[in-house]
């Protein structure tokens, strides 16, 4: 199955078969949502192409008119939605690079455009198939930490070359190994949400807030999801799950989200949801 898409992607890329097009958003969008909606079809569609922007618009259909959803909730999901699709990766500031001033730092890079990713950050840029094998041969002689200097930048023919190359890779973004993972997380984001307006309505604010977390890319978007998936996975999942009972789950959240925002090593998230749980037994007994 991976090889049949691998080969059909290929033969777009070969082919030219890649729509550019914004899609029209929906009418019907509540107020003060459209303006959003546009904008980041028109990014997604710039990111990839226009059926990653009509995946977006599918996505933000689940909460449009859902009960529970108000106004601000809604314009919190569009507008970090988008944000989550349109993940940082070398190949977006690449396209950034050659569709913008060519500034490093109008495409969100250090100035000077220097970046350092690592090989493992590279092999994620590319197909499964291929990424596998070359992680493989990598972890065999100590190699995916190694990192490479890439400059990337429209004002020399060095940074304008490797930025075409990089962007070269965005047709077959759909079938790469980090794509998987952030197609993934966005869905279990999306999964959270709806979860807590089953299960505790007021927390579902800070529970769409959260994913401010993920951005970034390389090191510090690794801490950044750690971070993320110990707040998901070990406070607002169990109280989901019924496992646990936190009744200020929403101030609990935010404060998590606070500490999440500079703990390097996850130790402070740790603590402080071994407090939260630690008062919830006590209350609970």
């Amino acid at each position: 199955m991976q090889q049949r898409r691998f080969v059909s992607l290929l033969a777009a890329y070969i082919l030219g078969d890649d729509d550019r097009r914004a899609p029209a958003v929906p009418e019907g969008l509540p107020t003060g949502i459209e303006s959003i909606a546009v904008e980041n079809v028109r990014r997604l569609t710039e990111y990839q192409n226009a059926d990653y922007a009509r995946l977006y618009m599918s996505r933000l259909g689940r909460f449009v008119h859902r009960n529970g959803v108000d106004a601000p909730m809604l314009e919190a999901i569009a507008r970090l939605l988008g944000d989550r699709m349109a993940y940082d990766d070398l190949i977006w500031h690449a396209q950034q690079v050659l569709s913008g001033p060519g500034t490093p730092a109008a495409a969100g890079l250090p100035a000077g455009g220097v970046v350092r990713p690592s090989l493992r950050e590279i092999a994620g840029l590319l197909p499964e198939s291929v990424a596998g094998s070359l992680l493989g041969a990598l972890e065999v002689v100590g190699w995916t930490d190694v990192t490479l200097e890439i400059v990337l930048t429209g004002r020399t023919r060095r940074g304008r070359v490797a930025a075409y190359c990089l962007s070269l890779l965005r047709r077959l973004r759909p079938m790469s190994v980090r794509y998987g993972e952030e197609k993934a997380l966005v869905e279990r984001w999306l999964h959270m949400v709806d979860r807590s307006l089953t299960k505790q309505p007021e927390a579902t604010r800070e529970v769409i807030e959260s994913a401010v977390l993920l951005r970034g890319h390389g090191d510090g978007y690794g801490r950044a999801l750690r971070n993320w998936l110990l707040i998901i996975n070990k406070l607002a999942k169990p109280v989901f799950d019924g496992d646990i009972v936190v009744p200020g789950l929403s101030a609990d959240l935010a404060r998590l989200r606070q500490i999440a925002a500079t703990d390097r090593t996850g130790d402070a998230i740790r603590l402080e949801i071994a407090v939260i749980r630690e008062r919830a037994a006590r209350a609970a007994s």
